[in-house]
């Protein structure tokens, strides 16, 4: 089997679980390695229903499924080239990108003035409108996988919850998300 590999490190996740191993996204045409995924897919023919959404050093993965609609969130990390060259993290997504722009769809947003409205309003390719997916994003049972773990120890969460509620501006938020929330339904 012919292999190719490319690895780019990854400062952030969105759903990371702890591990003493540093994180990286990697593509590959081999069966993969290691013992852990973090997120699998194979990425021949997905333009329906995977995209990526890339600004700056960060990509934002969309993936949408049977009426299921999952996202998350890498930050890349700087490091070296190949040649021993010194990288950003936004050199790295550049390179990310124009490599996974080969295999599914791949938005460059330089400023966020640049999605319009129409792309946040619109209907998406299928059918279903902006309002039909918050909906089956608020109703729709989530899978196992996202329904059992936070992954945040539980000592964690309750100084979490506690940092939230002692934030001023944390109460305004939370009625700002509810009330964009009730206006998508």
């Amino acid at each position: 089997m012919n292999e190719s590999k490319q690895i780019w490190l990854v400062d952030k996740y969105a759903r990371l679980v702890a591990s003493r191993e540093p994180s990286a996204l990697s593509l590959s045409q081999d069966q993969g390695e290691g013992n852990s995924w973090q997120e699998s897919f194979i990425l021949w023919g997905t333009s329906n229903w995977i995209k990526g959404v890339a600004k700056g050093d960060s990509i934002l993965f969309l993936y949408h499924h049977q009426m299921s609609n999952r996202r998350f969130r890498i930050k890349l990390s700087g490091g070296t080239s190949g040649v021993g060259l010194a990288r950003t993290g936004v050199e790295n997504c550049r390179d990310a990108v124009s490599v996974l722009r080969g295999l599914m769809p791949v938005k460059v947003i330089d400023d966020i003035s640049q999605i319009s409205q129409e792309e946040t309003s619109g209907s998406s390719k299928e059918g279903e409108s902006l309002r039909e997916r918050a909906q089956s994003i608020s109703k729709k049972p989530l899978q196992q996988a996202y329904i059992s773990s936070t992954h945040l120890p539980t000592d964690q969460l309750s100084q979490f919850i506690r940092l939230c509620l002692t934030d001023s501006t944390f109460p305004a938020f939370v009625e700002a998300v509810e009330s964009e929330l009730n206006s998508m339904k």
